[in-house]
């Protein structure tokens, strides 16, 4: 077993095949990954050496700009790693994370960081604290019950 990989689909599906996570090659530069905590899509940008992970989910329909904009200063300030904005078309909670692979990528650290990434994302749209402001999580009871996690935070 190499311990980087290259910066191809297939190269990097075959890592997360080895690792028992559901995903799909969409393209010659993006994965959609569906066997973590959270969905969401790796893109490749070889040229820079560039892995992104990005996701989003729903706010409500109802919440202002003023209140979207709070969410996303308190989740930069709060969580680890993601970086969160407001996404188009506008009603979107997004977040990415930007990992180099330069010269070449150590697949431990890919599978850290794209689990870490789920669950950081998957912590978000479920705290509490947001919960109020994102569309409900699937099966969750809105109680802060086993569906829900609070955020890991950076202090």
């Amino acid at each position: 077993m190499k311990p980087t990989i290259e910066i191809t689909p297939q190269d990097i599906s075959a890592v997360i095949d080895e690792s028992v996570i559901d995903h799909e090659i969409q393209s010659d530069e993006a994965i959609y990954v569906t066997g973590l905590a959270f969905n969401f899509w790796i893109r490749l940008e070889a040229e820079r050496a560039l892995i992104i992970l990005s996701t989003y989910w729903e706010f409500k329909d109802d919440i202002t700009e003023v209140e979207k904009l709070r969410c996303i200063n308190n989740l930069n300030l709060d969580l680890l790693m993601i970086q969160f904005s407001i996404g188009e078309p506008g009603n979107r909670l997004s977040g990415h994370y930007s990992l180099p692979a330069c010269p070449g990528l150590d697949r431990r650290q890919f599978l850290r960081a794209t689990r870490m990434f789920a669950d950081i994302f998957r912590s978000a749209v479920t705290s509490s604290e947001q919960a109020r402001l994102t569309q409900p999580w699937p099966g969750d009871r809105g109680d802060d019950g086993p569906e829900s996690q609070e955020p890991k935070l950076l202090n």
